[in-house]
């Protein structure tokens, strides 16, 4: 594929592939609210896959506020 139609066949097949990950029931799951359905999800497969990305985050210029929000941690689990 020539890298000028990518984004073009991109915008053009993607449709067509979420469709058909639907209608086999085959799309991923992008969002799951409680721990009953995370276990729901996992039933039958034997492999899984996250693709976890880390996003900026835009803290306050006020520093008290910037103080209270941000430990200095570049990451941290709540």
């Amino acid at each position: 594929m020539a890298r000028s139609k990518a984004n073009e066949n991109l915008h053009k097949l993607s449709p067509i592939l979420y469709d058909t990950l639907v209608h086999l029931d085959l799309m991923p799951y992008r969002e799951l609210a409680t721990p009953e359905e995370l276990k729901a999800a996992l039933q039958g497969g034997d492999r899984l896959l996250i693709d976890a990305t880390e996003r900026a985050y835009h803290r306050s210029t006020d520093e008290a506020k910037q103080r209270e929000h941000y430990s200095g941690k570049k990451n941290s689990i709540r």
